[in-house]
């Protein structure tokens, strides 16, 4: 049986999670260390064992650009589940657990602390007993519209109240746009930095 791996599920550049839609270099290296647990059984030279979980990894990245997806082996997926569990938390339950958190608490959350603490609480109730830890991994003043979309009945909540000192007035800064035409390309943005530094310089 083989398990589909996709840019859908798993890389998918959506609103406020993976920004930028690229492999990890962090799955990456979880691919490379499944590979070379579980394909490179045959042989007990390590040399071996640690080209074959490369070329195993090259071959997964080409499948994933060029196809969108890749499959593993049961054995891949198997060996992964023996060190991680994962959990899919959508859009609606993430403004959800920022809603339910700033109620109970008090507390703001950002999405992506949002999604870990909603994963954290299901953990917690699959396995009792056992301690989950969600930390933190952003400040809400980045994500100002899924905070406030999920906090815009609170009638406690003014998002003013949750800004660094260093972000306070901001807003009212005037805002500096350049322009750069899709035809001029990289070379069209880097000439824009080199004109700017320069002019900075001089």
């Amino acid at each position: 049986m083989d398990i589909l791996v996709s840019k859908a599920t798993c890389l998918k550049d959506y609103a406020w999670h993976l920004q930028h839609g690229k492999v990890s270099s962090n799955f990456e290296r979880l691919l490379w260390y499944l590979a070379y647990d579980t394909q490179g059984l045959s042989t007990a030279n390590v040399q071996e064992k640690r080209h074959s979980a490369c070329s195993r990894v090259k071959e997964w990245q080409t499948e994933l650009r060029s196809k969108g997806g890749f499959r593993v082996e049961k054995s891949v997926l198997d060996a992964a589940k023996a060190d991680f569990a994962s959990e899919r938390v959508s859009d609606a339950e993430t403004l959800s657990t920022i809603r339910d958190i700033y109620r109970e608490k008090g507390y703001v959350l950002d999405p992506h602390s949002a999604i870990g603490v909603t994963a954290a609480m299901r953990s917690a109730v699959a396995a009792p007993g056992v301690y989950n830890v969600a930390l933190a991994t952003a400040h809400p003043a980045k994500f100002s519209n899924a905070v406030e979309m999920a906090l815009k009945d609170e009638k406690a909540f003014d998002f003013k109240d949750i800004l660094p000192e260093q972000f306070v007035g901001m807003e009212a800064l005037p805002k500096r746009i350049r322009y750069v035409k899709k035809s001029e390309g990289l070379d069209g943005l880097r000439n824009l930095i080199i004109d700017d530094v320069a002019k900075e310089l001089s």
